[in-house]
């Protein structure tokens, strides 16, 4: 797998399933963030969750970027899960991408982050709660290289 970069996003601020105005702004930091971080790297893709203020958050993204998201029903979150089952579909959906950017929900980016630490590094790694509209960065060249996205200052 050629998997280098994987961007773990939740999605922006919604009210009733649709962004608010707030979580267009939101995520139009984030995205800025992640065409910064993803720089140099040519195979990106994108998945989503099929949920709508998803899809929204990855459009957002995606026209920052330059690339077409692609749904990724796996990436609907259940909280009793512990990231490995979505950490295997991003992997799966990634094909040769060199940088996975994947929107989702509440707190699936824990699980999700630790479950490729654990995959590529051999143990779990702690990261702490993002809160809508933004997103870790974990290099799968570096064991625990994160990065927070947009970062503080850039807020």
């Amino acid at each position: 797998m050629g998997l280098k970069l994987v961007v773990v996003v939740r999605h922006g601020e919604d009210q009733k399933n649709s962004l608010t105005q707030r979580g267009e702004e939101q995520v139009s930091k984030l995205a800025e963030a992640i065409k910064t971080r993803i720089n140099g790297f040519s195979k990106i893709a994108i998945l989503t969750s099929p949920v709508r203020r998803a899809t929204q958050t990855s459009k957002i993204i995606g026209q920052k970027i330059g690339v077409n998201p692609t749904e990724c029903k796996e990436l609907w979150w259940d909280k009793s899960e512990d990231g490995k089952m979505q950490m295997e579909a991003i992997c799966e959906a990634a094909g040769n991408s060199d940088v996975v950017v994947a929107i989702t929900h509440f707190e699936a980016h824990i699980g999700i982050v630790s479950a490729f630490h654990e995959k590529f590094f051999g143990e779990e790694l702690w990261c702490r709660r993002v809160r809508e509209g933004q997103g870790i960065a974990l290099s799968l060249s570096r064991p625990g290289a994160v990065d927070y996205l947009p970062r503080p200052r850039e807020l």
